[in-house]
């Protein structure tokens, strides 16, 4: 009875395809429309590229490649008057089809083929690109059209996740039951694979009532069900985590809910490609990736179906949404089945899961009651490091739970499936005893109690791991021990003298780093081997419930464990993570005492023995606690004052960032009561556009009406005209009244056409209402738009960067500070300087007299001697007192003057010593200060405006009697009148500009350059041929200059002079990063 009802369905909608077919025609691809498409799947349209274009073409026309379509009788009729062909032409047989036009902008409904279109606008070369379409009337039924969008000949088969949407759509869950088109995609599901694999998988899902809802939760958003795997639900159900799979299904339908706010009209506008670009990222988490995916939503890229505004709002629910998590699909659904799926294998070995059974009813099974818990739950904070945190009598088996699955999670490696080798091949991976003995050990600690883990804390693992070392060493087959008992003691004692290490020395927690290095991370699934080993000593429960500081140019491998952690377990645990933190620690598990019955391999010693042992033992222990105390205290000590300095260093920054806070929050309101403001007006505004168009609308109803009683009028003359026309054929009408009817058409006509004009008037009027309307609606959204744009920006200011503006803030004002303190110094310097010249200039000139006067002298007693040989000495002799006396007058005025002149020198002395004090401690000074600038942050390099540091200057060994500086106001004068007459132009306009090259101490002009003050290349090349010879040029303020600049500057300071140094280099390699020249000198 079924299967004819259903061969009489399957024959009734082949008729009625047969009787609404109008035909085939070729159609421009730019008209084929599909509204019915959750978009275009890139990879099939890749695949059809590649084929069309390794085809040399394609073959619209061949049935199997025709895409379906529906149109109106009055659209089809139109179309045909446009091509210019009839109705028979478009069922015309053979290869040729009618070139079918349509008018411009026109959008024909295709029920299927999008991918081909795609593909071939990319692959076709054609000016005017068409493909082959079959036309059905658009009266079709909707079981008709339903079948005809549903083939799928000559296609790619459909995905998992459209034969499930189908199917349950056909049950009657999505839509309509229909049990023909049920079967139908039943069959062809099961046709996909020989076995009917995937059938089986849809059936395990239907029949688990939990996964069955779970999954149609998702029917609302199709485009998800792109991503199901239905051959991977059998892996999905036989791991025994169905309670975690079942929350990360949740967490999937709970985010884009929450995204679209429920709206399920806009949940199904989600495309197929926004979904694939926003998978696994996490914007809220990562600055680089929120950049990226905000710049592709605003252009539309990315949820292109949706309006600006729209966009806006979904990004910042997206945005709010990733501060934790990525974005989930199906997809990072099944790839993060993998990371649980390792870790469930582990925490089999701890208990028996029956059939059909789940891992977590197993454990609530073996844990006590609340009754029977203690108020505080052991958490595990380290390798070896343990805490009892108070729980105020709530239940502690989720806290528990979530220990066992993040250690198996850590240790996975060390506890591989057991799996049974049958053939020879590959030997599988060996468990680590030690581990897994560790292992059964916290579980029990933590409250569980099975056979299996009773069983796993019987054994030794210590006589296991040395039983197989020795038989690894010496193989049984080569070697006997005679009593292996004993020489396994021996092993065990060698192994006893160890001590575990305490995770503190291994690793500083508080300054660990959860950013992701080298590599970038996987995004979901198993993570990279270097990142589980990196990422372990953090997979505890204080560290994965403690926020982490956003990233910045991608993911890290932790956050995307966390992210994986919180949708399979949830981010609510029942303590804080201050509690965690603040709660005082335990002994490690090795000394944490356990209710365990002795190994039964362990041999039997004397009493004595043990006791003696026993007492060594503790001993051992008391010493090792007795450490354990004082570096406990002294690390205590060092942290307390660690987390003081950092408490006041953290103050500091928190005072900064309350005052950015304040002052960008009091910006943010002053910029929202600007364009509040501007939105007010612009409502106002609108209000008298409003009442404007209303009056305006009844004076064109009240011109309406005067225009139809004109009408009216007229066609009561026009009775009149005709009246006397046919009175013409009775009397002569006279002459009067001929003028009369003349005139009085004048008038009517006149009359209509003032009306017609105010007629185009009011249109003109309506026009300009429309448009003004128009502009205050983009303007009103342009608004709207910007204001959403800023409170984007304004939460987008996290506390890491108002933190880093403010040490950035603190910093330059400690660098000018700096600054300051230095320019004070250099003034002081150079009034020292200019001192030092002073004395120099007197000393030389007191010299040069005092050298001249004895020579003088010296000369007078040559002559004198001379005089005495030749005979007159009585002459000379005449008066020995007088001239005597002259003589000692002159060699006390000499003694007197080099007196003095030893005074200034020792003046000098004292006063360059004091500058040798000024200038070492300036230097050291410059070093403190570049040290201090090294560990904070870079500096800009040296630029033309920029003196370089005074400590990079040489002291002056040129000068250049034209740039010597006096002291006081003559000083002064001077400057101003050397500047006065180097900025008068030459005759016609002309400059000259001298090049003055240091030449042994002293600076000569070079070559001198007259240019036109309008024109100065020739000056700049003339620098640029200084530049290529490794020369430097300068101003005479001792300051760098370029080639493009150094005309404007010598010309500005009045100087028109560059000055030259030979030999002068940049060494790149300054602590701050800037320039520095190698040699330099300083201009005076």
């Amino acid at each position: 009875m079924a299967r004819a009802r259903f061969a009489a369905v399957t024959r009734r909608i082949r008729e009625e395809k047969s009787l609404k077919y109008i035909g085939a025609a070729a159609i421009r691809l730019d008209h084929l429309f599909f509204p019915n498409s959750e978009g275009p799947d890139h990879k099939n349209v890749k695949r059809l590229v590649k084929l069309f274009q390794g085809q040399h073409g394609c073959s619209p026309g061949e049935t199997q490649n025709r895409i379906p379509a529906i149109i109106s009788e009055p659209e089809l009729q139109d179309a045909l008057a446009i091509s210019k062909l009839s109705r028979e032409e478009l069922v015309a047989s053979g290869d040729r089809f009618a070139r079918l036009n349509f008018p411009a902008g026109f959008r024909l409904e295709c029920l299927r083929g999008e991918d081909r279109v795609r593909a071939a606008s990319e692959a076709l070369n054609s000016p005017e690109p068409r493909w082959v379409v079959d036309l059905y009337a658009a009266d079709i039924s909707g079981e008709a059209k339903r079948d005809l969008a549903e083939e799928y000949a000559s296609e790619k088969t459909p995905a998992d996740g459209e034969f499930y949407y189908k199917i349950r759509e056909y049950q009657g869950v999505f839509g309509q039951e229909n049990s023909r088109c049920e079967n139908t995609w039943k069959a062809r599901l099961g046709a996909t694979s020989d076995s009917g694999h995937k059938k089986n998988r849809l059936d395990q899902i239907l029949t688990d009532p939990r996964f069955c809802v779970a999954f149609d939760a998702f029917h609302h958003l199709p485009v998800l069900y792109g991503d199901l795997k239905l051959s991977l639900v059998n892996k999905m159900t036989s791991m025994g985590c169905h309670e975690e799979s079942l929350h990360y299904l949740k967490h999937i339908k709970d985010f884009w809910y929450s995204v679209f706010d429920g709206n399920e009209s806009a949940m199904r506008k989600f495309d197929r490609s926004s979904l694939e670009a926003l998978q696994l990222m996490a914007p809220g988490a990562c600055e680089k990736q929120a950049r990226d995916l905000h710049a592709r939503i605003r252009s539309g890229e990315i949820l292109g179906a949706f309006a600006e505004a729209e966009r806006e709002r979904l990004w910042i629910k997206i945005f709010n949404a990733t501060v934790d998590y990525r974005v989930p699909s199906l997809h990072s659904f099944f790839e993060d089945r993998k990371y649980l799926e390792d870790a469930a294998h582990c925490i089999k070995r701890l208990l028996s899961v029956e059939r059909h059974k789940t891992i977590r009813p197993a454990l609530e099974l073996a844990y006590p009651d609340v009754d029977e818990q203690s108020p505080e739950c052991l958490v595990q904070v380290s390798g070896s490091s343990f805490k009892w945190v108070a729980t105020d009598g709530a239940d502690h088996f989720d806290l528990a739970y979530r220990q066992l699955w993040l250690y198996a999670r850590r240790h996975f490696e060390d506890m591989p499936p057991e799996r049974e080798q049958i053939v020879a091949g590959h030997k599988t991976a060996e468990v680590d005893e030690m581990v897994l003995f560790d292992f059964a050990s916290f579980a029990h600690k933590l409250g569980f109690r099975t056979t299996e883990i009773e069983k796993l804390l019987q054994g030794n693992p210590d006589r296991q791991i040395a039983r197989r070392l020795l038989m690894t060493a010496r193989k049984p087959e080569l070697f006997h021990f005679d009593d292996i008992e004993s020489s396994i003691s021996a092993v065990t004692d060698v192994m006893k003298a160890a001590r575990p290490i305490r995770n503190g020395q291994a690793l500083d927690e508080d300054e660990h780093e959860v950013v992701a290095d080298g590599k970038t991370a996987k995004q979901c699934g198993r993570p990279l081997v270097s990142d589980h080993t990196r990422d372990k000593p953090f997979m505890f429960l204080d560290k994965l419930h403690t926020s982490i500081p956003r990233q910045n140019t991608k993911l890290s491998s932790f956050f995307i464990q966390r992210s994986i952690y919180f949708a399979f377990f949830g981010k609510d645990i029942l303590i804080s993570c201050d509690a965690m933190q603040t709660a005082p620690e335990v002994q490690g598990v090795y000394d944490i005492s356990m209710d365990i019955e002795p190994t039964s391999e362990t041999p039997v010693r004397p009493p004595q023995a043990r006791a003696q042992t026993e007492i060594d033992q503790r001993g051992m222990e008391y010493q090792t606690k007795l450490r354990n105390v004082q570096s406990e205290a002294a690390d205590a000590e060092s942290r307390l004052e660690s987390l003081l300095a950092k408490e006041q260093h953290q103050r500091e920054q928190l005072a900064g960032l309350e005052d950015a806070i304040a002052a960008r929050a009091a910006d943010s309101a002053a910029m929202q009561k600007e364009l509040q403001d501007k939105v007010d007006s612009l409502k106002q505004r609108e209000v008298g556009q409003v009442i404007r168009l209303e009056s305006l609308a009844a004076n064109e109803q009240e011109e309406l009406a005067r225009i139809k009683q004109l009408e009216q009028s007229g066609a009561d003359l026009g009775g009149e005209i005709q009246l006397d026309r046919i009175a013409t054929y009775l009397e002569a009408p006279t002459e009067d009244e001929i003028a009369g009817g003349t005139e009085r058409l004048l008038q009517v006509s006149a009359q209509l056409s003032e009306k017609q004009n105010e007629v185009n008037r009011l249109e003109e009027m309506e026009r300009h209402k429309r448009l003004v309307i128009g502009q205050l609606e983009e303007e009103e959204a342009r608004l709207r738009s910007s204001i959403d744009d800023l409170a984007v920006r304004v939460r987008r200011l996290t506390a890491d960067e108002q933190a880093k503006a403010t040490s950035i803030a603190a910093m330059e004002k400690q660098h000018q500070s700096t600054n300051n303190k230095l320019v004070e110094k250099e003034l002081g310097l150079r009034q020292t300087i200019d001192f030092l010249e002073v004395c120099r200039e007197r000393l030389e000139g007191q010299i040069k007299a005092a050298t001249e006067k004895a020579a003088t002298e010296k000369a007078a007693t040559e002559e004198k001697e001379l005089l005495s040989r030749a005979g007159l000495g009585g002459e000379v002799t005449s008066n020995p007192a007088g001239e005597g006396s002259m003589d000692d007058e002159d060699a006390l005025q000499v003694t007197e003057r080099g007196q003095s002149f030893a005074d200034d020198i020792s003046s000098v002395s004292v006063e360059g010593s004091e500058v040798e004090k000024e200038l070492n401690g300036a230097v050291r000074l410059e070093h403190l200060i570049r040290n201090a600038f090294d560990s904070k942050e870079d500096h800009p390099a040296v630029t033309e405006d920029t003196p370089l540091p005074l400590f990079s200057r040489s002291l002056p060994v040129a000068s250049d009697s034209q740039l010597g500086v006096p002291m006081g106001d003559q000083a002064e004068k001077i400057i101003q009148a050397r500047s006065a007459a180097s900025t008068e132009p030459e005759e016609g306009g002309k400059v000259r500009i001298a090049f003055k090259i240091l030449d042994k101490g002293k600076w000569i002009v070079d070559r001198e350059v007259v240019v036109d003050a309008e024109d100065p290349s020739e000056v700049q090349r003339s620098a640029i041929k200084y530049l290529q010879r490794d020369m430097g040029i300068f101003s005479n303020k001792n300051r760098v200059l370029t080639a493009e600049t150094c005309f404007e500057r010598v010309r500005s300071n009045g100087t028109n002079a560059i000055y030259v140094v030979p030999q002068w280099a940049v060494e790149t390699s300054r602590p701050w990063g800037g320039e520095r020249p190698a040699k330099r000198t300083k201009i005076k």
